[in-house]
């Protein structure tokens, strides 16, 4: 051996058991001394996306102190979104945290250093933000900042994920690509999936966790909603937030593809060492309609009309107004008529003053009844359904409409709505509403595009005003020309009863009609027709009264 040889081989060594080494192939995973799934010391809490400040509330209740020392790891996010002031750490700040920095480099060799590791050491909580689970994965996994990471909870701290934040807390990467199949491992044994049923993850044809646990059943899965997140201490975990989470044990012996989940709402809690479910917080559905999980049969198919034969449809913009609500009252056949308001739509709207609700008491209602539910299964139960079976009137509120379509779209409530016009009664939807009440739903970038098709061969789209909206119904129609385009305005609304259309309130509704010869005419931003308020369309013959009564008499 030369002299050089043996001075850089020494050098070599020492540099590997200096403090700043701490290469991959040496990584002991700290979760392989844990008799629990889950940590047996500290909390996790585990957010699927999009929170609008409930997750973050909750934890911040769960680190307990607002002076104490929050790191922030925005790493997974774009470098527009790293800094000081991104936006984890100001949502932390303006709910009152007082102590946060943040933490973030895209270098394993940073994240090596016991420099940039220190804050960790320091701290009470971590939040881990969105973006690309697969960027958390090739800054920190393995390194010393993981390490660090384990610490938190082994004082007792708190490590909090959402989205990619979330997803990078499993041991199985879900959605890692880039960034391999390796998970932080917080909860062992795990796949997490998250923006679960809002991108339709849940369907068997997009769901990528059924595919991991095909290849890797020694694993549970979990798929978290949007604003809904999970708190995990040792082998259970409990839901919180305003839609669902699933659970997918392959290692059941009924276990399928095509039923894989068990399906978990706020307050229930879980057993992941057991895998059971060990608390429900609501009632189970002891009784379910007869055609539940059947292909579906669409009533409106024996309509010989594109609207209701029997019965109104009320289809509202954004804001309906004092007046358009008096006529929903006016219909619905008198002021002690049975009316119920389905909030489904708005997550929030659910805990506060509703003001449709506050509306029909102005218009003079008496007998009005809040129904909701984001669990199919319940809107499958004949007992729970029962106060539709009993309406006069329904109204559906604005919000998100994919949530409507998650919860009661091909459901024993969705025939309900169907019986509810059969007995001459009216459906009424505001917002998102309307747009579920058509037979297509537009404005949705996941591919909730079937609604209740109360109005048959239609597309509906409010805020028409706004103007982006009408693009996007003729682009809609450019590829489905068969169907009619109905844009609302805000404080506007259509009565529809048969093949009759009539403008009510203060704004315009425009009509997209495909079929008509050289449509869009001179271009998109001639593609429509508007009326004004008080004026009358036929939906069979596609024109306004006042074209057709124009029309020159047959020889």
């Amino acid at each position: 051996m030369t002299k050089s040889s043996f001075v850089l081989g020494t050098l070599a060594l020492l540099i590997c058991v200096s403090p700043t080494c701490w290469a991959a192939d040496e990584w002991v995973n700290p979760n392989s001394r844990w008799s629990t799934i889950g940590p047996p010391d500290g909390t996790l809490l585990i957010d699927g996306g999009n929170d609008q400040g409930g997750a973050v509330k909750a934890f911040l209740s769960l680190v307990g102190d607002l002076d104490a020392p929050i790191v922030v790891i925005p790493t997974a996010g774009a470098d527009a979104n790293c800094g000081e002031d991104g936006p984890a750490a100001r949502s932390l700040r303006q709910q009152g945290a007082k102590n946060v920095k943040v933490l973030h480099t895209r270098r394993r060799t940073v994240a090596n250093s016991p420099e940039f590791a220190e804050l960790l050491r320091q701290a009470k909580g971590v939040w881990i933000s969105g973006g690309q689970q697969s960027q958390l994965a090739m800054a920190y996994l393995h390194t010393r900042t993981h390490r660090e990471l384990f610490g938190v909870l082994e004082r007792g701290g708190v490590i909090a994920g959402t989205s990619a934040g979330a997803s990078i807390q499993g041991s199985f990467l879900y959605g890692g690509h880039a960034g391999g199949d390796v998970g932080f491992g917080f909860v062992r044994d795990s796949a997490i999936g998250q923006h679960f049923i809002r991108r339709r993850r849940h369907l068997p044809e997009t769901s990528g966790l059924t595919r991991i646990l095909s290849r890797e059943p020694e694993l549970l899965g979990i798929g978290l909603d949007e604003e809904t997140f999970i708190v995990v201490r040792g082998d259970v975990f409990e839901v919180g937030g305003e839609s669902k989470v699933v659970t997918a044990d392959a290692s059941r012996p009924d276990w399928s593809t095509a039923d894989p989940y068990t399906f978990l709402f706020e307050g229930d809690r879980y057993d992941m060492r057991h895998r059971r479910v060990v608390r429900r917080t609501s009632e189970t559905v002891t009784d379910t309609w007869e055609n539940a999980g059947k292909e579906w049969v669409d009533p409106a198919s024996e309509w010989t009309t594109l609207g209701p034969p029997k019965g109104t449809l009320l289809l509202a913009g954004a804001y309906p107004t004092p007046a358009i609500v008096s006529r929903f009252v006016e219909a619905a056949g008198r002021r002690d008529g049975r009316i119920v308001v389905i909030p489904t739509a708005d997550a929030r709207r659910r805990e506060r003053p509703n003001p449709e609700i506050e509306l029909l008491a102005k218009s003079g209602a008496k007998n009005v009844t809040v129904w909701h539910t984001i669990d199919p299964d319940a809107a499958n139960s004949p007992a729970f359904v029962e106060p539709l079976r009993k309406a006069d009137a329904v109204w559906i509120c604005g919000g998100d409409q994919w949530r409507l379509a998650d919860a009661y779209l091909h459901t024993l409530a969705h025939k309900e709505l169907f019986e509810v016009l059969r007995r001459g009664g009216i459906v009424a939807g505001s917002g998102s509403g309307a747009r579920f009440l058509a037979h297509r739903m537009t404005g949705d970038a996941y591919g909730w595009h079937s609604g209740c098709g109360l109005l048959r061969d239609s597309l509906v789209h409010t805020w028409l005003a706004k103007n982006r909206p009408m693009k996007e119904m003729v682009a809609i129609l450019k590829k489905e020309p068969a169907l009619l385009g109905i844009g609302i305005d805000e404080r506007t609304a259509v009565l529809i009863h048969a093949n009759q259309l009539e403008v009510i309130g203060k704004g315009d509704v425009a009509v997209c009609d495909a079929k008509r010869p050289g449509w869009p005419w001179e271009g998109d931003d001639d593609a429509f027709l508007l009326l004004e308020p008080a004026e009358r369309y036929d939906l069979k013959t596609r024109r306004p009264e006042w074209m057709i009564q124009r029309q020159p008499a047959a020889d």
